[in-house]
C-alpha cells in the first residue's frame, strides 16, 4: 500500500486503482460498469439506501471513474471520509469499511440498473459530442489512421452501446473483481482502516504498457455544425517518452507554447491578434502526443492556424524573450508545489511515479525543470510533427 501520511487534512483520501487492458471491444462496457458500481449493492438495495448510508457516515464521499495511461485502463474508486480521531462514534470506521467493501466487491448488476446506466451514459456522451470542443478532440483522436491506443476513446462509443447486453457488463465486472487492487492513501490513517486496506492491496508490481504515437501522414477533417463558433483540435506526435531524458524539455516547451497563462499561443493568438476566445496546449504524456485546442469564428480559422504554426517556429528559432522561458519553468514548478495542497493530486502524482518506477522525489523533478535551457525547448519544438486536425465549423 502506498501511504502518504499527513496531518494537513481533515479528511482521509483513498484511491483504489484496478489496472486493466485498454481495449476498444470493452471500453464502452467499462463505462457502463462505472455507473452501475455505485447504484445498488447486496446490502444497499437501492441508490437511495447507499446515499443515505454515505450521509450517515458523516458525509463520506465516493466516486468511480476511468482513466487511461498508454495501453492501461485504470478503474479508480475514490473514497474520502473524516479522519477517525475527529469522530467519537465507536462503529464509525466499521461503517466506512462496510460501504467501501459493498461498492468494491458486492455491486448488484441487474437489468433495471443496466438500463438506467445506459440512459445516463448515452446522455453524457451525447453532451460531449454536441459540444464543439469535445467533438473536435474526440474526432481528432478516434479517426487517426493507426491502431495505437490513443485512438481508443476513453469515453467509449455510442455505436457500441446498443450492442451491449447485461452479460457483457457482468463479464467485465468479473474481470474487474479478479484484477489486482492497488491502494493509495493520503491523510491520517487509523490502524483499523490501515489493516483493512493493506489486506486488500495487491503485492504485485504496477507496470506501464505504452508506446509512442507514430508519425503518421497528416489528415484533416472539417465538420459543419449549427453552432455559434468554430472549434479546432490539432494533434502532434512528440516522439518523446515520459521516461526519456528529453521529457522535461518537452514538458517545459509545452508550458511555453500553450499550457501556461503567459504562453505564446495565449499572448499572440488571443491577446495580441484577438483571433480566438480560448486556446491552450497539453501533453498526453503516456502516448507521446501534444494537442492544441482553440475556439474561434470561421473567418479566423486559417489566420489562427497560421499563427499557431508561427509560435512553434518561434520556439525553434528562439525568437522570443528569454524571460518567458523562466516564467514557463516557474509555472511548471508551481504546479508541482500546488499539488501538495490537494490530497488526490498527491495520490495521482504518487501513482504515476509507482506506475513508471521512477524517482518520487519532488525536489529532483524541480531540478530537472530548472535545468531546461533555451536550446532544449528549441530541440523539443523541432520534434513536433502535426498528424491530424479537426475543424468543427459553424454554418449560417
Amino acid at each position: 500500500m502506498n501511504y502518504i501520511s499527513s496531518n494537513k487534512f481533515s479528511d482521509v483520501s483513498v484511491a483504489i486503482r484496478t489496472q486493466l487492458p485498454l481495449e476498444r471491444s470493452t471500453i464502452t462496457a467499462y463505462n457502463i460498469l462505472v455507473y452501475m458500481l455505485k447504484t445498488k449493492t447486496e446490502l444497499f438495495k437501492t441508490k437511495q439506501a447507499l446515499i443515505s448510508n454515505l450521509n450517515e457516515a458523516y458525509g463520506m464521499k465516493l466516486a468511480c471513474g476511468l482513466s487511461s495511461y498508454g495501453a492501461d485502463l485504470i478503474l479508480t474508486t475514490r473514497i474520502q471520509y473524516i479522519r477517525s480521531d475527529w469522530i467519537e462514534e465507536e462503529d464509525y470506521i466499521h461503517k466506512i469499511k462496510e460501504i467501501t467493501d459493498q461498492v468494491l466487491f458486492h455491486s448488484v448488476l441487474d437489468e433495471a440498473s443496466f438500463e438506467e446506466a445506459k440512459y445516463l451514459y448515452r446522455n453524457k456522451l451525447t453532451r460531449i459530442l454536441d459540444d464543439p470542443d469535445g467533438l473536435a478532440i474526440y474526432t481528432c483522436l478516434t479517426t487517426l489512421n493507426t491502431n495505437h491506443e490513443i485512438s481508443i476513446p476513453i469515453q467509449g462509443s455510442l455505436d457500441d452501446l446498443d450492442q451491449l447486453t447485461l452479460q457483457d457488463i457482468q463479464n467485465v465486472y468479473s474481470a474487474y473483481l479478479k484484477a489486482d487492487k492497488h491502494i493509495f492513501v493520503c491523510g491520517c490513517l487509523d490502524e483499523e482502516m490501515k489493516t483493512y486496506l493493506e489486506r486488500m492491496d495487491s503485492s504485485s508490481k504496477l507496470n506501464s504498457t505504452r508506446s509512442l504515437l507514430p508519425i503518421l501522414d497528416y489528415q484533416e477533417e472539417i465538420i459543419e455544425k449549427n453552432i455559434s463558433q468554430s472549434s479546432i483540435a490539432l494533434v502532434y506526435a512528440t516522439s518523446t517518452d515520459i521516461l526519456s531524458e528529453d521529457y522535461y524539455k518537452m514538458f517545459v516547451m509545452n508550458s511555453l507554447l500553450g499550457q501556461s497563462p503567459t504562453s505564446l499561443l495565449f499572448e499572440e493568438v488571443r491577446e495580441k491578434h484577438s483571433l480566438c476566445y480560448s486556446i491552450s496546449s497539453y501533453l498526453i504524456q503516456f502516448d507521446g502526443a501534444l494537442i492544441i485546442t482553440l475556439g474561434t469564428n470561421k473567418e479566423n480559422i486559417e489566420k489562427a492556424i497560421d499563427l499557431i504554426n508561427q509560435q512553434i517556429q518561434r520556439i525553434i528559432d528562439l525568437d522570443f524573450d528569454p524571460e518567458l522561458l523562466n516564467t514557463a519553468k516557474k509555472d511548471c514548478i508551481d504546479s508541482l508545489i500546488v499539488a501538495q495542497d490537494y490530497p488526490f493530486s498527491q495520490i495521482d502524482q504518487r501513482f504515476m511515479d509507482v506506475l513508471l518506477s521512477r524517482d518520487t522525489d519532488r525536489d529532483k523533478k524541480i531540478k530537472n525543470i530548472q535545468k531546461v535551457c533555451l536550446e532544449d525547448v528549441s530541440a523539443a519544438a523541432k520534434k513536433l510533427k502535426k498528424i491530424s486536425s479537426v475543424i468543427v465549423k459553424e454554418v449560417e
